[in-house]
């Protein structure tokens, strides 16, 4: 957690200078500059660890407003476009062109594998997850105080060198 904390503010350094990496056999990051290095001939690939890794979905929320009507907006039609755009994010077509194509990161959810290759099911283990449980308030809330101690004392050991 130390090493972790302490290096966090490099993780997103490869999508604001993708030459950073230029002459690197190896890197981190999420894969979204992916699209960007193959369009300069720089194929990379994500690795996939023997032991496995593990998968991240980011949310999506529809804000508590769009149920308030204060007779200045459609927020009925807000509410819809919202929820359509939703679906068409998670949709197959979506899921194969902007993360798998575009960024070479993995899909948002199994609707895409009937429009990929077995090596491609293979290759993002779309064929093997095991998904995690989602975590109680609780739990979160203790996955947080470990960060916040890992950062004061990455902070603390920093600031003493």
């Amino acid at each position: 957690m130390d090493a972790l904390a302490g290096n966090a503010d490099h993780l997103y350094e490869i999508y604001e200078k993708l030459d950073a990496i230029k002459d690197l056999a190896f890197s981190t990051g999420w894969g979204s500059g992916m699209g960007e290095l193959k369009s300069q001939g720089r194929n990379w690939k994500l690795a996939s660890p023997g032991e496995g890794s593990m998968g991240w979905v980011d949310g999506y929320m529809i804000g508590y407003s769009l149920n308030a009507d204060d007779g200045k907006r459609d927020y009925k039609l807000l509410k819809t476009v919202a929820e359509e755009f939703l679906n068409f994010t998670l949709s197959a077509q979506f899921q194969l062109a902007i993360p798998i194509r575009y960024c070479g990161s993995y899909p948002t959810n199994l609707n895409v594998v009937p429009l990929l290759t077995k090596a491609e099911v293979k290759s993002m283990h779309l064929d093997d997850l095991i998904p995690l449980p989602t975590l109680t308030t609780r739990q979160r809330n203790g996955m947080k105080l470990i960060w916040d101690k890992a950062k004061k004392k990455s902070a603390t050991s920093l600031s003493s060198n």
